[in-house]
């Protein structure tokens, strides 16, 4: 869930994200920060197309848990318990990129607008697949003259 202001070709964002967070993984989020370049065409003020293109600082954060058996103990009947020790431990990093994103949308009533596009984030400014991140993005905007 992001945020972005937008003055004549002035683009400041900032958005919230969150991640699968399966078994051993307990947290999964992150946030990201971004000021660029931004640019809307009209077409008969009812459609526009919409061009952001940026740098931003993005942060994660993974919390998971880990198990490592400490031993066990055979109970009377001859079955074996395992006794395990869980461990909580976090990763945090962050990082400058770039993104990408544009957009198509439609006028809906006097300034309100809907939105969709898709984003691109390049993580380290590079444009390997391990280094991006996308996502389809679909939102309000609302204009003012």
């Amino acid at each position: 869930m992001g945020i972005g202001l937008a003055w004549k070709h002035l683009l400041l964002n900032y958005s919230i994200k969150s991640g699968e967070t399966k078994s051993p993984i307990t947290e999964n989020s992150g946030w990201d920060v971004g000021i660029g370049a931004h640019y809307r065409f009209w077409y008969k003020n009812l459609l526009f197309l919409d061009a952001d293109l940026g740098v931003r600082y993005a942060h994660w954060k993974i919390k998971y848990s880990t198990k490592e058996q400490t031993g066990g103990h055979t109970t009377p009947s001859g079955v074996y318990i395992p006794e395990y020790d869980y461990d909580n431990q976090s990763v945090s990093d962050g990082n400058f990129g770039l993104f990408i994103s544009p957009k198509i949308g439609i006028n809906l009533y006097k300034g309100i607008s809907i939105a969709a596009g898709y984003r691109w984030d390049f993580s380290k400014f590079k444009f390997d697949k391990d280094h991006i991140g996308d996502y389809f993005t679909l939102g309000l905007i609302f204009v003012w003259d």
